[in-house]
């Protein structure tokens, strides 16, 4: 996954307060009982909602110095609506209880996100601000993805497993990394900016699928539903069925500039 077009900064702490819901430089958790369901920025004199939760939580990863999304971490089940630009990636890596997932099951020694898990996502849609048109790089969940309307651009959507396919355009030495130029773990020691995900660290829901979505510019983009049998395991008789793709609209599409002549503007 691309490095968001932002300049490098450090983070705060992840704090639980956010009052009023005005987005701060770092980590902002938005939904779930005692926290707000939107995060707002200052435009002049008034305040735009940049992000509204309508269900389970979200981590929204913002750079305050720019006032920009760089990327979102989403638990089980959640539903957004966006104002503007995501710079990065929407992740499914944030657990029921509102934290970012760990690869190592010690949170002592930090959550580093590294673990992608079968999050379900019930909705997302964005909208256009000046001259964002709405856009984000890719959409990553070990779970199914609904309900998407998307006014700009978008690169990827991958439920399940679909992610670590071979033709995957994010597959790099058998990992799928997002990058978020700020420290998504401030207590290890150092800036760990980078969400690095591999497939046997992570969780996937068997035939996550991928419906109702519609795109108005596809941009190479790739939709990847998962497989029946993420797991690997072994049957005598036929597999679970494969995650579907239904309802897919796309208005335009393009090839990334730079890409080679073979570079389809979508696959599916």
């Amino acid at each position: 996954m691309k490095t968001p077009r932002i300049a490098h900064s450090a983070v705060e702490p992840l704090e639980d307060r956010i009052a009023p819901a005005l987005l701060v430089h770092g980590a902002n958790l938005l939904g779930g009982a005692g926290n707000p369901s939107t995060g707002e920025t200052s435009v002049g004199d008034h305040a735009v909602t940049l992000v509204k939760v309508t269900s389970g939580q979200a981590v929204v990863w913002y750079d305050g110095y720019n006032s920009a999304i760089l990327g979102i971490s989403f638990g089980p089940n959640a539903n957004l609506d966006i104002t503007g630009d995501v710079a990065g990636d929407v992740i499914g890596n944030l657990t029921a209880s509102g934290g970012v997932s760990d690869s190592d099951g010690n949170a002592s020694n930090g959550n580093d996100g590294a673990k992608l898990l079968a999050n379900n996502l019930l909705g997302l849609k964005t909208r256009a601000l000046g001259n964002q048109k709405g856009s984000i790089d890719n959409i990553v969940t070990g779970g199914s993805v609904s309900g998407l309307s998307i006014t700009g651009e978008i690169e990827g959507v991958y439920a399940g497993d679909g992610v670590f396919r071979s033709e995957s355009d994010l597959l790099s030495a058998g990992v799928v990394e997002s990058s978020l130029s700020i420290d998504i773990d401030p207590i290890t020691p150092g800036i760990q900016s980078t969400f690095t995900f591999t497939q046997a660290g992570s969780e996937f829901r068997p035939g996550a699928s991928i419906a109702n979505a519609k795109i108005a510019i596809a941009n190479g983009l790739q939709i990847f539903a998962g497989s029946g049998n993420p797991a690997g395991t072994g049957f005598t008789g036929a597999g679970p069925a494969g995650g579907s793709l239904t309802g897919i609209a796309i208005d335009s599409a393009t090839v990334p500039a730079g890409a080679p002549n073979d570079t389809p503007s979508y696959a599916l």
